[in-house]
């Protein structure tokens, strides 16, 4: 028996994280003028977030973040990023 190509292995990557098409994703970015700034607006981001995806009984819905975006700094500018599962 052949091992599976990369395709089937990359479909049955994104079925068990949970990553499209498997599930729809959507990523939440803030920017601030220092790291501080950003950080703690996240954090913020991140409680309201829990809170309205408790209110609406999401209980499907997961939350990974806040955390640095992969491009941290643009432009003089501090990124941090949440993504909504």
């Amino acid at each position: 028996m052949r091992p599976p190509l990369p395709y089937a292995r990359e479909l049955e990557f994104r079925k068990q994280a949970g990553y499209p098409p498997f599930r729809r994703l959507a990523r939440l970015e803030l920017q601030a003028k220092s790291e501080l700034d950003a950080a703690k607006a996240a954090e913020e981001m991140m409680h309201t977030l829990e809170r309205r995806v408790d209110v609406l009984g999401l209980a499907r819905t997961e939350l990974v973040g806040p955390a640095p975006a992969f491009f941290g700094h643009v432009r003089g500018k501090v990124r941090w990023h949440t993504v909504v599962k």
